[in-house]
């Protein structure tokens, strides 16, 4: 026979949710221990408006400010989308991918220990 309070606490137990939903944490957006992918996961985690990190498209927007296209007033926000790893016909891997119906970019990541 099973204590008032052991059946108390089991059914206190049973009421606990089962998944909370969280944010990523920061090895989990860089992929850890997956090391030379580490940067490119980040920059693809923030240059995408739709993951959890609340930047919408400002560090996109950042970056295309700064690159060779200038200041764009339109940006890159319809039908955006951030990719990794991402095979060409020829066979060749592209780090990043960001493609939008007027624009595309890719970035070949390098890394270097310090």
């Amino acid at each position: 026979m099973i204590s008032h309070e052991l059946e108390a606490l089991l059914n206190d137990f049973a009421k606990l949710p089962t998944h909370e939903d969280r944010p990523l944490t920061f090895m989990e957006i860089a992929g850890y221990p997956h090391y030379e992918h580490v940067c490119s996961n980040i920059l693809a985690y923030f240059l995408d408006p739709e993951q959890q990190h609340g930047l919408g498209t400002l560090v996109l927007d950042a970056l295309m400010d700064v690159g060779e296209s200038g200041p764009s007033n339109e940006g890159m926000r319809s039908n955006l989308s951030v990719e990794r790893e991402v095979y060409t016909d020829a066979g060749n891997r592209i780090d990043i991918f960001i493609e939008s119906d007027t624009h595309a970019s890719s970035s070949r990541t390098r890394y270097t220990r310090v």
